[in-house]
Parts: C-alpha cells; sequence; structure tokens
C-alpha cells in the first residue's frame, strides 16, 4: 500500500525569513482600561462541503474572571 504524504491545508502559510512578532502581552491579560488588548481566534472546521472558517474577536477587559 502507498500512503500519500499528508500536505496541511491551513490559511497562514509561514515565511521563514520573516522576522518573528514579538509577544506584546506575554499573557498578561489584567488591563484597567477597555479597548487595551483584543484577542482573536481563528477556527477551521472541515466538513463535507469543504471547511467552515470561524473568527472572534474580543476585547479582554468584556469578560469577567472569577
Amino acid at each position: 500500500m502507498i500512503r500519500r504524504r499528508r500536505r496541511p491545508n491551513g490559511i497562514t502559510k509561514a515565511d521563514t525569513a520573516a522576522q518573528k512578532a514579538g509577544n506584546l502581552i506575554a499573557q498578561d491579560f489584567s488591563v484597567g482600561s477597555p479597548n487595551a488588548n483584543w484577542l482573536t481566534d481563528i477556527t477551521e472546521v472541515p466538513c463535507l462541503d469543504g471547511k467552515i472558517v470561524g473568527f472572534h474577536m474580543d476585547d479582554s477587559t468584556a469578560r469577567s474572571r472569577a
């Protein structure tokens, strides 16, 4: 049996020559004012017709943390 090599089909293609972005918030989500830190998430879900891409954007002060 011959196996084909799996190729990822993600959204982002890494540029190896580009300089990496710095970690600006350093996982410190305790901000004092609204509209200071924004969090984003992109999710791909495979389905029969192709794929569904979901995007979420949130202000880090909008959530209450217990």
